[in-house]
C-alpha cells in the first residue's frame, strides 16, 4: 500500500493505480481491500474518470456492508455522493446522504454526522438552495469544533464561505475562505488549497479587483495541473475567462470558456456544462453578437431548467430577454422576461427582479415614453443598487437623448467604474462622454 500511496502523493496517478491493482490481488484483509479500492476510486475521481470511480466506490460499499463496517460504509457513500453531485444526480445523492445521516445518529457517530452534513451542504449549494446549504454548513461546523476535527473544520469552512458569499455578499465569506485555507495548508490538502484559492479569487472578481483575482486563479490552476485535477482545471479556466472578459481581453476569455466547456463535457459535469454555455453567452452578448449569445443561452437555460436551478436560470432568462430586445423581437422579449421574473422570485433574486421590471419599462417606452418615465420613478424608489440606477439613466438617455439624463448616467457610471473597473462600464462611459462633447461643440 505504501508504494501506491507514495506514487499518489507524488502526483503519479497512473503509477499509483497500477500499484493498488497489484496489491488488491494479494491482500487477504477485507479492511485493507476496502482502503485500496477507496484510494483507487479517489484517483479516478480526481482525474475525471467518474464512471470508473463510481463503480469502484460501489464495490467498496458492498464489501463494507457485507462485513459490517458501518462507519466505513458511511464514509464511502459520502465519497460516492460527491461524484453523484458533480454528475447532477441530486435525488439519488440526497437519498443516500439522508440514509447515512440516520445511521450516524443510530450509531451515535458524531464525526460521520458532521461529514454527512458537510456533503449535504455541498449538494444544496450545487442545487442553488443556498439557505439550506448555509444551515447544513453551520451544523457541520458546530460538530467539527466540538470534535476538534480539522479535516471536517476545513470542509465546513469552505461550505460556509460559499453560502455566505451567495446569501449575504459579505466579507464573512472571505473570512471563512481564508481560515479554511490556513487549515488546508497545515493539513497538506493540496486539492482543497487549490479550490479555496479559486474561491478567494471569485470573491475578488465580484468585488471588481480583477487583477488580484487573476493571481488567485493562476495559483489555483497551477495546483490543479500538478495534481491532474481535471475538474479543478475546468473551474480555473472558467474563472480566468470571467476575469479576462471583465478586463476586456476577449480573445483570451473565449479561449478560456471553450476550454471550460470542453473539459466539462469530457467530465460529464452537467452543472459545469451549463455554466460554460452561460459564460460563452455572456461574452457574445458583451460583444453584441446577439445570435451567438441566443444560441448559448438557449443551451444553458435548458440545463438549468432541467436542474431546477432557479438562481442561474433566472439570470440566463433575463439575459436572453435582453438579447431579444436588441434583436427587436419584442414578443419573445416579453415571453422570456416573464419567465425570468417567475424564476427570480423562486430564487429570491431581487437584482434580476429589478432588471426584469426595467425590461418591462423598456417595452412600454417603445410606445409611451411618458408612462415609462412614471414607472421608472417607482423603480428608483424601490431599488437602490448603483449598477441598477446607472442602467436606468443610461436607458433614459438612449431613449430621450436628454442632456440631464446623460449627465446622470455619466455620474453613476463613473462611480460604478471606480468601484469595479469593468470593461463594460468603461465602454459605456466612453460612449456617453463622447456624445456629450459633441453636444457642447
Amino acid at each position: 500500500m505504501k508504494a501506491g500511496d507514495y506514487a499518489r502523493d507524488s502526483f503519479k496517478n497512473e503509477e499509483s493505480i497500477n500499484y493498488y491493482i497489484k496489491l488488491l490481488k494479494y491482500s487477504n484483509s477485507n479492511m485493507e481491500k476496502i482502503k485500496i479500492l477507496n484510494n483507487t476510486a479517489m484517483i479516478y475521481e480526481l482525474t475525471g474518470q467518474w464512471d470508473k470511480a463510481e463503480e469502484i466506490y460501489s464495490i467498496s460499499a458492498k464489501l463494507a456492508k457485507r462485513f459490517g463496517y458501518k462507519k466505513k460504509l458511511i464514509s464511502i457513500k459520502g465519497n460516492l455522493c460527491k461524484i453523484l453531485i458533480n454528475k447532477g444526480q441530486y435525488r439519488k445523492a440526497i437519498r443516500i446522504l439522508n440514509n447515512s445521516l440516520k445511521i450516524c445518529k443510530d450509531l451515535n457517530d458524531l464525526k460521520g454526522e458532521g461529514n454527512t452534513k458537510s456533503r449535504i451542504s455541498s449538494l444544496y449549494y450545487r442545487k442553488g438552495q443556498y439557505k439550506k446549504a448555509l444551515f447544513s454548513a453551520k451544523e457541520s461546523l458546530l460538530i467539527a469544533k466540538k470534535l476538534d476535527d480539522k479535516y471536517l473544520l476545513s470542509s465546513s469552512l469552505g461550505n460556509l464561505g460559499l453560502a455566505y458569499w451567495i446569501c449575504e455578499k459579505s466579507d464573512k465569506g472571505l473570512e471563512y475562505f481564508k481560515e479554511g485555507l490556513k487549515i488546508d495548508k497545515e493539513l497538506g490538502k493540496d486539492r482543497d488549497v487549490g479550490i479555496t484559492l479559486g474561491n478567494i479569487g471569485i470573491f475578488y472578481l465580484e468585488e471588481g479587483k480583477y487583477k488580484k483575482s487573476v493571481k488567485y486563479f493562476e495559483k489555483s490552476l497551477v495546483i490543479a495541473k500538478k495534481l491532474g485535477d481535471l475538474r479543478g482545471i475546468c473551474e480555473s479556466s472558467g474563472n480566468m475567462g470571467e476575469a479576462n472578459s471583465s478586463l476586456g481581453k476577449f480573445d483570451n476569455a473565449l479561449w478560456n470558456f471553450k476550454k471550460e466547456l470542453s473539459i466539462a463535457k469530457e467530465l460529464g459535469d452537467i452543472f459545469m456544462v451549463g455554466y460554460a454555455y452561460s459564460d460563452l453567452a455572456r461574452l457574445y452578448l458583451l460583444l453584441k453578437n446577439y445570435r451567438k449569445a441566443e444560441y448559448y443561452y438557449k443551451k444553458s437555460i435548458k440545463i438549468f431548467r432541467k436542474m431546477s436551478h432557479n438562481y442561474y436560470l433566472c439570470e440566463n432568462l433575463y439575459d436572453l430577454s435582453y438579447v431579444y430586445y436588441n434583436l427587436n423581437m419584442i414578443n419573445r422579449t416579453k415571453y422570456i422576461n416573464k419567465q425570468a421574473i417567475i424564476s427570480a422570485k423562486k430564487a429570491d433574486r431581487l437584482d434580476i427582479i429589478a432588471l426584469s421590471k426595467l425590461m418591462n419599462v423598456r417595452i412600454v417606452g417603445l410606445s409611451d415614453m411618458k408612462k415609462a418615465e412614471k414607472q421608472i420613478l417607482k423603480l428608483l424608489k424601490e431599488y437602490k443598487g448603483l449598477d441598477f440606477i446607472a442602467e436606468i439613466y443610461y436607458f433614459l438617455y438612449k431613449t430621450t437623448q436628454s442632456e440631464r439624463d446623460r449627465r446622470k448616467a455619466v455620474t453613476f457610471y463613473k462611480k460604478l467604474y471606480r468601484k469595479k473597473p469593468n470593461f463594460k462600464y468603461k465602454e459605456i462611459l466612453e460612449e456617453i462622454e463622447k456624445k456629450g462633447k459633441r453636444l457642447k461643440s
